[in-house]
């Protein structure tokens, strides 16, 4: 499970952009040197992430990216976005190997989500999703190719609602060393670096 709250400086800043960075030095929870760099760029209708991952240690290390976006949840709030598996999960809220995404749940045209708690685990999926909301604004999000997963998570109480593009699924390492494919499971060599990229953009439908 995630372990949040590890302290990032600010590298520069302006009025319209940042530079965060992370340096973690070996330790007994993570034997490997990493540092991590997150670049943000604000424009007038959208906010572009850039997160970069580099291997400063020797040997391979175990490697993935991935973004955390949520929103205020909107009942009448449509999604859509395409995608051709689904990793079924256990009650720990890890995969166990994936399907083909059954039709009747896929959101190639955009629908509202179904009542109640969910948490999909997706890839193969296109890199752009749209969330169609009430008040007519269009709140879109793209990626690039490495984010090659998706997780949709409402909680039981649904205030908020997660999209977030990863580079592996939920315990990829584990599958992928059992010789389950599609996990998008990396190993990164000495000087490595593992790098993908989000934007989230709004605009106004009505115009």
């Amino acid at each position: 499970m995630p372990i949040h709250g590890l302290p990032w400086a600010v590298v520069s800043h302006d009025d319209t952009s940042a530079h965060l960075r992370l340096d973690s030095p070996p330790c007994a929870a993570w034997p490997w040197h990493l540092q991590a760099d997150m670049r943000l760029r604000l424009s007038a209708h959208a906010l572009q992430f850039e997160v970069s991952l580099t291997h400063l240690g020797a040997g391979e290390m175990p490697a993935g990216i991935g973004f955390h976006p949520y929103f205020l949840h909107h009942e009448k709030a449509r999604l859509r976005y395409q995608a051709g598996r689904r990793w079924p999960a256990d009650a720990d809220c890890l995969a166990h190997g994936s399907e083909p995404l059954p039709r009747s749940d896929s959101y190639d045209e955009a629908k509202p989500l179904p009542p109640g708690t969910m948490t999909d685990y997706l890839s193969e999926w296109g890199g752009v999703l749209d969330l169609e909301l009430p008040q007519g604004e269009l709140l879109q999000l793209q990626t690039d190719a490495v984010l090659s997963h998706l997780v949709v998570h409402r909680p039981p109480q649904p205030l908020y609602l997660c999209l977030e593009p990863v580079s592996h699924v939920a315990d990829g390492f584990n599958l992928a060393a059992r010789g389950v494919p599609g996990t998008g499971a990396v190993l990164l060599p000495s000087g490595g670096v593992l790098r993908g990229q989000m934007t989230i953009s709004l605009s106004d439908r009505r115009f």
